[in-house]
């Protein structure tokens, strides 16, 4: 370090756009970098990048910059003594702006939503609690779909009143409607801003939520490493939920063994070692894969331009010719149950299954805030309708969802029909590993296969 050198310079070599937090570790363990300057050079590319340069609109909260330095050098310091408190120790990670933070960090918590702006919430999220115990760094609050893509029907993924409209890193010229609601262009939802955070350079880590593709597709148009736990095994108090049945919390990063890294600390289970998984090799592995051309979101949701599916099916069989070799088995293609046959008499099974569960998740969440301008979901809908110009702008003045939620529960006869259907889905689903010898099914992750993935991942003790 040269004289009249701060000890929080970050060094000019650091590519914060593809080092991962294990990489950041061995800079760190050979004291080549600090916490205190990574933490400064995320924090200024989040400066230049999200609201100037290519204007990402990723994060809605950092707290003070002097604050981090000082979580950054207590954890620097406990380095130098010896005290690691894991793999992550001393690493940054942007958490979704639906996952509560405590207030004595100056972050506030508001699904993007201006009802919420003022709102205090009691503490940590237990996510977040685990995380910082664990030595990482909270480094701010990223932004969503507003209320996790449940606020109304024609929202753009990525918009929320609060943070605006995140934009996809790896695209020039901003978001293309004419391509469809799902197009190329589109950065993926509802835990966006978490994904384009990552690619974008602002931390190496971060979480998101998860209903039905929440965290993996925006991982997907990131190009990034995501992962969906299994339903249950992470806890989601502290967040916005919008069902029991489906949500859980979802991890992005740059590599496999920094989501295993994730794991290991986010699951409630302490005897879980996720990256003793990380064996490198698919020797042991029995793979079936699903024809792309099966698999693939349909042209009124997504029409790229000419020459992308084929370019995307194409990198999805050359992946398949290099895995065969060294698996012990692949076998394609591989017949799965299709999304379709979620669905109840033409009707969306997981909206049935959301309108009934998010009104009381919605008014626990509001009723149990330290602070609020409102209280339950009925005040919500009623503050939004007081509050057009903040919150139903002429490009987005839909509420539908939100009020959906309130006025057309479905009855606990409809929903527990709907919930011993997606039962009945998930043992077909279940029976295609064995009739098959499998282990694993891949799937193009640009297709409905979350909707599967949900369906068959949640637990059924909820129907009564």
């Amino acid at each position: 370090m040269g004289a009249g050198e701060s000890k929080h310079t970050f060094p000019s070599s650091l590519d914060l756009l593809t080092l991962d937090a294990i990489e950041l570790q061995s800079l760190l363990a050979a004291q080549k970098l600090t916490s205190a300057q990574l933490v400064k050079a995320c924090l200024e590319q989040i400066r230049s990048q999200d609201h100037k340069g290519l204007e990402l609109h990723a994060m809605i909260a950092t707290p003070p910059e002097q604050d981090l330095i000082k979580i950054a050098d207590t954890l620097d310091n406990e380095r130098k003594a010896g005290l690691i408190r894991g793999p992550l120790h001393g690493i940054p990670i942007i958490v979704k702006d639906a996952i509560a933070t405590d207030p004595q960090f100056k972050m506030k918590t508001t699904c993007g939503s201006h009802a919420l702006a003022s709102s205090i919430v009691s503490g940590d999220a237990r996510v977040v609690e685990k995380l910082r115990k664990a030595g990482v760094i909270i480094l701010g609050k990223s932004n969503l779909t507003e209320f996790c893509q449940m606020k109304g029907d024609n929202i753009t993924n990525g918009w929320s009143a609060v943070g605006g409209q995140t934009v996809s890193p790896y695209i020039r010229g901003g978001i293309r409607h004419d391509q469809g609601s799902g197009g190329p262009s589109i950065p993926g939802g509802s835990s966006t801003g978490s994904a384009v955070g990552v690619a974008a350079g602002y931390s190496p880590l971060a979480l998101g939520t998860e209903t039905d593709g929440s965290t993996i597709q925006p991982a997907n148009r990131a190009a990034l490493f995501a992962i969906k736990p299994t339903h249950g095994i992470v806890s989601v108090d502290g967040i916005w939920q919008l069902s029991t049945s489906f949500d859980v919390i979802g991890s992005m990063a740059k590599s496999a063994s920094d989501l295993a890294n994730l794991l290991h600390i986010l699951v409630e289970d302490e005897a879980a070692d996720y990256p003793r998984f990380l064996t490198r090799s698919f020797a042991d592995l029995r793979l079936g894969f699903a024809d792309p051309d099966m698999w693939r979101f349909p042209d009124s949701y997504s029409h790229p331009d000419e020459g992308v599916r084929e370019q995307m099916k194409a990198v999805y069989l050359d992946a398949l010719s290099k895995i065969q070799p060294l698996a012990a088995k692949v076998e394609y293609p591989v017949e799965i149950v299709q999304p379709e046959e979620l669905d109840i008499h033409g009707k969306s099974s997981f909206f049935t299954v959301i309108r009934y569960e998010y009104g009381p998740l919605a008014d626990s969440y509001l009723n149990n805030l330290v602070e609020s301008e409102v209280r339950s979901l009925d005040e919500l809908i009623k503050w939004n309708e007081a509050h057009p110009e903040l919150e139903l702008p002429k490009d987005y003045p839909s509420q539908s969802r939100l009020i959906a939620a309130r006025d057309q529960v479905p009855s606990t006869a409809d929903y527990n029909a709907v919930i011993s259907h997606l039962e009945k889905v998930t043992v077909e689903l279940g029976a295609i590993f064995d009739s098959h010898d499998i282990d694993l099914i891949v799937v193009p992750t640009d297709s409905r296969i979350c909707s599967l993935a949900s369906a068959s991942g949640r637990s059924y003790n909820n129907a009564k």
